[in-house]
Parts: C-alpha cells; structure tokens; sequence
C-alpha cells in the first residue's frame, strides 16, 4: 500500500482524480469503511494505520472502483470476521457487473 493520501491508496495504481469523493465514499460503505471517508485527503503509510482486515477491505473497494474483467482472490477474507465476509462477498461481489470472480478459500463459512 503506497504512502500518501487514503484516496491514492484506494485508488493505486490509477489517478485519484478518476474517481469523485463521492462515489469513493459509497464504495468505502460498501466494504464497511465509511468511518474513513473524512480522512480521504490525510497522508499516512496506510500499511501501517490500517488493521490487515481494513487493507482487505480496500482491495475490495479497488476491484469496485477499477472493475477489472476477472478477480482471483486467493484468501482474500482471511483477516475479516464473519459479518464482512457476509457483506463484502456475498452483497456487494454479486454487484461487481460483467466480470469473473474466482474464489479461493480454505475457512468454512466463506465456502
């Protein structure tokens, strides 16, 4: 996760100007992070700020926001409980449009 903004986090590797404040913060409540939204424009080594669970969540919001034709994730909910792996995968996946999603998964309740 690069240092700087959240946005440019978010974001990476695209431009933060592709996308408004406000479609970045429908997609942070999205993946339950919308206690971010004040704090989009606040410099910081993210890797560092967020819980592993909160990096998950914005490699979620990526995938909304980039919506690439094809998603492999490979454990990708292995540091969110069960309530956000419920929400991000299950609500918000099947709202992703046209595109592939491969699934890997070794914890039972994400199966």
């Amino acid at each position: 996760m690069p240092v700087g903004t959240l946005k440019e986090a978010i974001l990476f590797p695209n431009d933060p100007k592709s996308v408004s404040d406000e479609e970045l913060t429908k997609v942070l409540q999205m993946v339950d992070m919308e206690k971010f939204k004040d704090r989009l424009n606040d410099v910081s080594a993210w890797s560092q700020q967020l819980s592993p669970g909160e990096q998950q969540r914005v490699a979620f919001a990526r995938i909304m926001l980039q919506k690439p034709d094809w998603v492999f994730l490979d454990e990708s909910t292995s540091a969110l409980d069960l309530k956000n792996d419920e929400i991000i995968l299950v609500q918000e996946c099947s709202n992703f449009g046209p595109h592939r999603i491969q699934l890997l998964a070794t914890q039972l309740y994400t199966l």
